[in-house]
């Protein structure tokens, strides 16, 4: 519906009759002329409402219009990875396919995913973004327990 064409339709009715009450007439007819004249001021009144209601409407239709493109988003991103439960214990999502890949489940929850780092040193994947830490599997065995082990000792 084209408001602004039926609002300049209104206005002009209101005008014509405007001018026809100014025009010397009868007192019947001059009360018929104001009556109409009310009539048409409720209907633009309302049309007004029409068309602020309309733009509510039209507001909503793009936020959720947004909101489902971001869900679609997000489903298909998380149909890429899947639970991993590392040797050590820690779980992770995991992407499908080469090369292996992790993601970090704090940040997933968050609905985001980002590449967790690898450290050789201490066996963990970490989270450049929230800075989480994941054991990637448990420590080497040397061998040596610890009640054994002297460091100042050669072996």
């Amino acid at each position: 519906m084209d408001f602004t064409a039926a609002y300049t339709a209104l206005k002009f009715a209101k005008d014509a009759l405007k001018f026809t009450l100014e025009q010397k007439i009868d007192d019947k007819v001059h009360t018929q002329v104001s009556e109409a004249m009310e009539k048409i001021g409720k209907v633009q009144d309302e049309l007004f409402l029409v068309r602020e209601e309309l733009l509510k409407l039209q507001e909503d239709n793009h936020t959720l219009k947004a909101l489902l493109r971001e869900k679609e988003s997000w489903e298909k991103q998380i149909e890429e990875v899947y639970l991993y439960t590392t040797s050590a214990g820690d779980h992770l999502y995991r992407f499908k396919g080469l090369p292996e890949r992790f993601a970090c489940p704090v940040c997933y929850v968050k609905k985001e995913l980002y590449i967790l780092q690898w450290n050789d040193k201490p066996y963990k994947y970490e989270c450049k973004a929230c800075k989480s830490e994941f054991r990637a599997q448990d420590y080497p065995d040397t061998g040596i327990l610890v009640s054994d082990y002297d460091p100042l000792s050669r072996y």
